[in-house]
């Protein structure tokens, strides 16, 4: 009797193990597409000032205070590489679905987990 309750208590162990470590990485996962989200929207933030700067330099060229091109030319270019890590971040995923099981990613068609065969 008492080697079946080691037992029991070992996969118990081991199931609240593996619970944890699946707690784990979903909330790491969220984390992330938090912090992608921030960044996405401090991204928009920069293209929007970057945009109002430039403008601003556009609108005093046409009252007569002309601006250097070279000026305009790095506005433009610091637009432009906010805006292509914008892209990027706005291409991934925002949550990627994990299996309860295991911890491993999973596509929103799926039936069962292609890593373990859990029924999701």
């Amino acid at each position: 009797m008492e080697h079946s309750c080691e037992a029991y208590w070992t996969k118990a162990e081991g199931l609240a193990r593996d619970a944890i470590c699946t707690m784990g990485l979903g909330a790491k996962r969220l984390t992330d597409a938090a912090k992608r989200q921030l960044e996405i929207a401090d991204l928009r933030a920069g293209v929007n000032v970057g945009l109002r700067e430039l403008g601003e330099l556009l609108y005093a060229t046409h009252t007569g205070t002309p601006t250097d091109s070279e000026l305009l030319l790095e506005k433009m270019r610091e637009i432009d590489e906010l805006k292509a890590r914008l892209r990027e971040l706005e291409g991934e995923p925002i949550i990627h679905l994990i299996c309860p099981r295991c911890g491993h990613e999973v596509q929103p068609e799926d039936v069962y987990c292609r890593d373990c065969g859990e029924k999701l």
